[in-house]
């Protein structure tokens, strides 16, 4: 007995070592992956060369100590030619100095332009032209040999030699062997360096791109679903032969890069890979996030050395400008490791790059990465399942999503309690009214800097803002004919009225809806009062919808985005007084708000002030406020301040400075809706305060529920088509929402 004893403490001895190993390896990984981010990061600096270059930067190749760059001329933008107005070849030296200009000058604008640039060891540049062929109507490819002193040394076009009617070339390579390879949808054709066209390689698939490896070999890619796809061609005998599956997601890679160190290499929207064909492998060299780059703004991109990279980077809406940059790999030790907040999106837009890494230059503490699920499969999907499954960033854009499911599930954290310990937003900067629209339970779990107002348009005398107004007094206004209507189908109204007053009949936080109420039952009925969406009829006897208002037969103008330049557009076509209202309703009074952004923070995270601290960016008065400097920015600032500073802009008479130091001018652009075309001009008084009621008078939000719009849609069918009557239809209705939002949990 004592022997099994002295056995089971062994056992459990070891076991404890072990777990102890394991608990120690644990650590150890935390340690390489903080070593492996600064191992990953670079800084990128303009080549000093780049401000001397006239024209933009379109194509750059790299050989031996000399960086060779094609630039194209564009006219001013007062001129109203609008085609090139030139194009010049330069020379550097390798670190981006001693700029000359070569003597060549090609042909360009509607003539000819540069698709490719390759140079040789010589300093031979390889040039791959377009020309639009204005008798065949249709592109034609030429490829002409610069020596280096600028002189044509020859020039091939391969619309004549392959004879092929809509020739499009995606891209161009030279082997190790010195032949020329022309990649065209499924065919590749490979030409020897007298321009004698030596073989044509196809296939049954789409050839998205040509690599060359690190040692010369041509590479053909192949976008499959079950990965990205290589194939090698044997440079002997002109054949694919070797094929590399890589397993990497086709829809993840958005450049390819020659060989140096790896056979190849790749890019996706977070980081540059080195890969091995060999090992079947993929190394991270580069961390894009780590590096404060806009991985959207860069181009393409050269391996000059292991440590240095040449890339054109930087857009018009940036805050790097555009140009052919440095990217250096900084010394480890000085790379200082920062709490990583992760920033999910379905779609995230330029902006949301932008803003990112101006927020991680700006402080050491902290980075955001946005995680941009449109680069996969199932966006949609994919992100859903990582909501539900507690697999979720720290900050949350749920736009494009019914953020009403996930708030449900009590997920996010409540922003009140941020504001409430932070020294620069308070809750009073913030209109109350659109605040209470968005809280849930008095808790706020979502905020927009922006937001858009769905409302209706009459006649003043009609019906008075900011008093109730029902499906009963929209019936009561329709006498003579009249219908509230402008060509609506019975679907979209119903559609309108759930998306309008979502809140009023479907409630995620306590998990029930309300179909079967006497309101519903009205819009229901209501909606049957239109045609069937086969009965609508568009021709040329339609009468503009300008004509039918002022003519008293309709009385409403739906509005999605009410801006302070609608207040005159509608007073224009109503000819009369206006009202801005929202959508017949029971329970609410004003319009609803459709939040142009929908952040939300986790309330797992672990870095639930850094995550603040990004999000506040905006919310401050400087970003809010800049938004509509612009014309007309298609939405309403959340902020007090803001909204002052926009009524401002859109009353001035004069210029003025703002706050910021933009330069403001009073308002003056024409624009218009079907026959009406107007001058737009600074509001009056009274114009502004009636955009600002309707701003004020907002109550609740717009909420666009694709499921339960499809569900309610297809139950009321058999009410709209004389089958069943409208309580019939309601109760299928609720018994079906009921049952969805059941399952949902």
């Amino acid at each position: 007995m004592q022997k099994g004893n002295d056995i089971m403490k062994k056992v459990i001895s070891l076991i404890l070592v072990f777990v102890m190993m394991l608990l120690f390896a644990g650590c150890g990984n935390d340690k390489s992956d903080e070593l492996d981010i600064k191992e990953l990061v670079y800084r990128y600096e303009m080549l000093p060369c780049v401000n001397e270059i006239e024209g933009e930067i379109s194509h750059f190749a790299a050989e031996g100590d000399a960086i060779y760059i094609y630039a194209t001329k564009w006219p001013q933008a007062t001129e109203v030619n609008e085609e090139p107005a030139g194009g010049y070849f330069y020379k550097c030296s390798a670190d981006g100095d001693n700029l000359e200009k070569l003597a060549y000058e090609p042909e360009v604008g509607d003539v000819e332009w540069v698709n490719a640039m390759e140079v040789s060891a010589t300093g031979e540049l390889l040039l791959l032209y377009s020309r639009f062929d204005e008798v065949t109507m249709g592109n034609t490819y030429l490829l002409r040999t610069i020596s280096a002193d600028g002189e044509v040394v020859s020039e091939w076009d391969f619309g004549e030699l392959l004879n092929i009617e809509d020739l499009f070339i995606q891209d161009m390579k030279k082997d190790r062997n010195g032949n020329i390879y022309l990649l065209s949808d499924q065919k590749i054709y490979i030409f020897d360096a007298t321009g004698e066209l030596m073989e044509q390689i196809e296939d049954d698939s789409l050839m998205t791109n040509i690599i060359r490896t690190k040692d010369g070999e041509i590479l053909a890619g192949f976008d499959y679903e079950d990965g990205y796809t290589l194939k090698k061609i044997d440079a002997d005998e002109l054949a694919f032969c070797e094929t590399y599956d890589t397993s990497i997601p086709y829809y993840s890679i958005t450049g390819c890069i020659e060989g140096l160190e790896y056979d190849f290499y790749y890019t996706d929207s977070e980081s540059l890979y080195g890969y091995d064909l060999e090992k079947a492998e993929s190394v991270k060299k580069a961390d894009w996030v780590s590096s404060n780059i806009n991985s959207s703004s860069l181009g393409k991109i050269c391996m000059l050395s292991e440590n240095t990279m040449l890339a054109t980077y930087g857009r018009e809406a940036s805050d790097d400008t555009y140009g052919l940059y440095f990217l250096k790999k900084v010394d480890p030790k000085d790379v200082k490791v920062r709490e990583t907040i992760t920033f999910c999106s379905l779609y995230p837009d330029e902006e949301v790059r932008e803003q990112a890494i101006r927020f991680n230059k700006s402080q050491d503490e902290y980075q955001v990465v946005v995680r941009d699920y449109s680069s996969s499969e199932e966006p949609m999907v994919d992100m859903h399942k990582d909501l539900t499954a507690g697999e979720m960033a720290d900050i949350v854009d749920l736009s494009g999503l019914c953020s009403d499911k996930y708030v449900s599930k009590e997920i996010f954290a409540d922003l009140y309690e941020f504001m409430e310990a932070d020294e620069e937003i308070s809750k009073e900067d913030f209109m109350k009214n659109v605040l209470l629209a968005m809280e849930t339970d008095g808790k706020l779990y979502r905020i927009t800097p922006t937001f858009g107002i769905n409302s209706l348009v009459t006649g003043a005398s009609d019906v008075k803002m900011g008093e109730k107004f029902s499906v009963s007094d929209l019936c009561a206004l329709e006498k003579n004919g009249a219908k509230a209507f402008y060509m609506d189908a019975k679907t979209t109204i119903l559609s309108r009225a759930i998306e309008l007053n979502y809140e009023e009949y479907v409630d995620w936080n306590r998990g029930s809806c309300n179909f079967e109420g006497e309101s519903f039952l009205s819009v229901l009925e209501y909606a049957d009062t239109y045609p069937a969406e086969e009965e609508m009829v568009w021709d040329e006897d339609t009468e503009s919808m300008t004509n039918v208002v002022r003519g008293k037969k309709v009385l409403c103008a739906s509005v999605y985005n009410l801006g302070m330049a609608d207040v005159q557009l509608y007073e224009e076509m109503f000819k009369s007084d206006i009202s801005v209202v929202g959508f017949p309703s029971e329970v609410f009074v004003g319009s609803a708000l459709s939040m142009d952004r929908e952040f939300a923070i986790s309330d797992a995270s672990k870095h639930k002030e850094g995550a603040w601290e990004f999000l506040k960016t905006y919310l401050s008065r400087e970003y809010v406020s800049s938004l509509f400097t612009a014309d007309e920015y298609l939405g309403n600032p959340i902020r007090k301040d803001s909204m002052e500073d926009k009524i401002r802009r859109y009353t001035a008479t004069e210029a003025y400075t703002d706050d910021f130091g933009n330069e403001i001018l009073p308002v003056s652009y024409e624009w218009g809706y079907e026959d009406i075309m107007m001058q737009m001009s600074p509001l009056s008084e009274q114009q502004a305060q009636l955009y600002r009621d309707a701003v004020m008078q907002t109550d609740h939000r717009y909420v666009y529920d694709s499921d339960v719009i499809t569900m309610v849609t297809e139950e009321a069918q058999p009410y709209f088509d004389g089958q069943i009557s409208a309580e019939e239809a309601a109760a299928n209705i609720q018994e079906r929402v009921s049952t969805y939002m059941e399952d949902y949990k």
